[in-house]
């Protein structure tokens, strides 16, 4: 809508935050990009993802726990998902862009989609092959 909050970059639009909800969606209109290529991650990256409970240094011991990956961890296998920010004092902290790991999650059900759809065949074929020897 007209009265959603704009995130704007060197002039260009990168994203909103809907005035209703809060939610926050990035630019993802076609017209603006180039250099499209495949996304090669899928179920095998996937598996490799070691997910976490864990307290931020700072958090009081009784806090609930966040959920998360670790982003060096991530880096090693979908480094594209990692980005590094240099604190006040100098040193490198890792960050990890969580949205695009939504991404990688609907190719590996496309992934994992393929192979059931081939499982299923399969199935299928046998059970026919089933049923004409039980037919003898």
């Amino acid at each position: 809508g007209t009265n959603d909050l704009s995130m704007w970059y060197n002039g260009a639009l990168r994203g909103v935050y809907n005035n209703a909800t809060g939610n926050y969606a990035s630019l993802s209109d076609r017209r603006f990009k180039k250099d499209i290529v495949d996304f090669n991650y899928g179920i095998s990256t996937v598996l490799q993802l070691n997910p976490y409970k864990y307290h931020y240094l700072d958090n009081a011991g009784n806090s609930p726990l966040s959920v998360g990956f670790m982003a060096q961890d991530v880096e090693k296998i979908y480094p594209e998902a990692v980005h590094k920010t240099i604190d006040k004092e100098g040193k490198i902290i890792y960050t990890l862009d969580y949205q695009t790991m939504n991404v990688l999650t609907i190719k590996a059900i496309k992934d994992q989609q393929q192979i059931i759809d081939k499982q299923q065949k399969t199935i299928d074929d046998l059970l026919k092959r089933v049923e004409k020897l039980e037919q003898k």
